[in-house]
């Protein structure tokens, strides 16, 4: 079976302020999973990537943003257990508590 992750690597979008972020990315993550995506990737960043965009672009943080999208969909979100989540890109252990970072 194919698998297909989407990728949310960049949280600046034209016209978007930091008020409406979550609800961009949200909108992005219900399509996703209504497209048949099946896992939902966010950057576990402090500051953005620099091929990516300026360090000063908007970064949330991505335990917080995957739990905040579970509620807005029903496979994609940071339940380990179901059969699509949302997952960091890659976790940065390094400055996060060991209870944070430990697997569930």
């Amino acid at each position: 079976m194919t698998r297909l992750g989407y990728q949310v690597p960049n949280f600046t979008y034209p016209g978007v302020g930091s008020d409406g972020l979550f609800e961009a990315v949200a909108a992005q993550a219900v399509e996703a999973e209504e497209s048949g995506f099946d896992t939902v990737l966010v950057m576990d960043h402090f500051y953005q990537l620099p091929m990516l965009g300026a360090p000063d672009n908007a970064m949330i943080e991505c335990y917080t943003l995957l739990a905040a999208l579970s509620q807005r969909t029903s496979r994609v979100g940071s339940d380990p257990a179901s059969r699509a989540r949302g997952t960091p890109c890659t976790m940065r252990s390094t400055p996060r508590h060991p209870l944070v970072a430990s697997p569930s």
